[in-house]
């Protein structure tokens, strides 16, 4: 991982990702106050009317405040309730929100109060403008250079990852999603489970940011890795540099063999299945005319009708044409059966792979 001045620079396959260094200062103090911002939230809660909520997220915002004055005494006083509710839109929209609830709160509403929701997207807008506010202050004293969020963009980054399932190119829109923002667990966990395999540039910046531990333990938890694949493993021993690259490479290509032929079987079993039925149907229909036909010409014949028995020919023509759909059903039946068998013997062969 080389580095230039204030700047850290990765080998990335669609070119250099040069980041500020200030970024891992930007991201541990967005760690300690997104912490925090929980614990904020939960504080309000269906025990708590709205005005009790407003005064217990004001004490842990004045805790805050102190911690705040004793890192940077010589900065002005900021964080105060008074300085709050004069600067900050999201602690302003939070006692708006307990004023117009505390009328008609009752204990009875618990989790159903519409101001559980309304206070706690406020917390949110307030520990972003704290977080703003304290990149600010650390500029102005010389700690932190707020230039480091140049090029960043968190919402962007988590866009571009939603459509990561759809995407043809998974490995270039996950880089893209790193340039805009390095520093988002969530981000490479949603690349592995989609797929994608893991490079050694990866787990450089994750090593950088210290968020190794938190993609495994995503990659690891029961709800997340629910029918995952054995190359999740391998993603998070090559993480924790246990295994090396080509290893995951070679498992994660298994993978999507085994994935590429389940998704094949289950289409062969549906066409199956359609062809089937059209079997019986021209089986029936087929049947169903020559039975007709039969019942024609018998009597036509015994009473020497030429008009009957020219229909009943006509009608066992008719269902004899039937009889080339039924021939075509019944072969592609045999020739979907073979497949069947040759795609399961194929699936089970990589399974078997797998699991060595």
């Amino acid at each position: 991982m080389p580095e230039q001045d204030r700047f850290l620079i990765f080998d990335a396959p669609g070119g250099q990702i040069i980041l500020h260094r200030d970024l891992t200062i930007y991201h541990r103090l967005r760690c300690r106050l997104w912490d925090d911002r929980e614990a904020a939230k939960a504080l309000i809660c269906p025990d708590r009317s709205p005005a009790q909520a407003v005064q217990a997220v004001a004490r842990a915002l004045e805790e805050l405040a102190a911690q705040r004055r004793q890192k940077f005494p010589d900065a002005p006083p900021a964080w105060t309730p008074e300085d709050l509710e004069a600067r900050c839109p999201g602690f302003q929209a939070l006692k708006a929100a307990a004023e117009r609830h505390e009328g008609t709160w009752t204990p009875e509403q618990g989790r159903t109060s519409p101001f559980l929701w309304e206070a706690r997207g406020s917390v949110d807008r307030i520990f972003t403008w704290l977080l703003e506010d304290l990149c600010r202050t650390m500029t102005e004293t010389g700690r932190m250079d707020l230039q480091c969020l140049d090029g960043i963009d968190e919402a962007w980054a988590t866009r571009l990852i939603r459509d990561l399932p759809n995407a043809v190119d998974r490995e270039g829109l996950l880089e893209r999603a790193v340039r805009l923002c390095p520093y988002d667990p969530e981000l490479y966990a949603a690349a592995y489970r989609a797929g994608v395999a893991p490079r050694r540039w990866h787990r450089d910046i994750l090593t950088h940011f210290g968020l190794t531990g938190a993609v495994c333990r995503l990659l690891e938890h029961p709800a997340a890795a629910a029918g995952a694949s054995r190359s999740l493993a391998a993603v998070v021993s090559f993480l924790r540099g246990t295994v090396d690259e080509a290893a995951v490479e070679s498992l994660r290509e298994l993978s999507e063999q085994a994935r590429q032929l389940e998704t094949h079987l289950s289409s062969l079993h549906k066409e199956l299945i359609r062809c089937r039925q059209s079997q019986s149907i021209w089986t029936f229909t087929g049947g169903f005319f020559s039975f007709c036909g039969i019942l024609i010409l018998i009597p036509a014949v015994r009473w020497h009708s030429l008009p009957a028995a020219l229909l009943a020919l006509a009608i066992l023509g008719f269902a004899g044409t039937m009889l080339r759909p039924f021939l075509l059903c019944r072969e592609k039946r045999r020739a979907l059966m073979e497949s069947l068998q040759t795609t399961q013997a194929q699936l089970e062969e990589a399974r078997r792979t797998l699991d060595n």
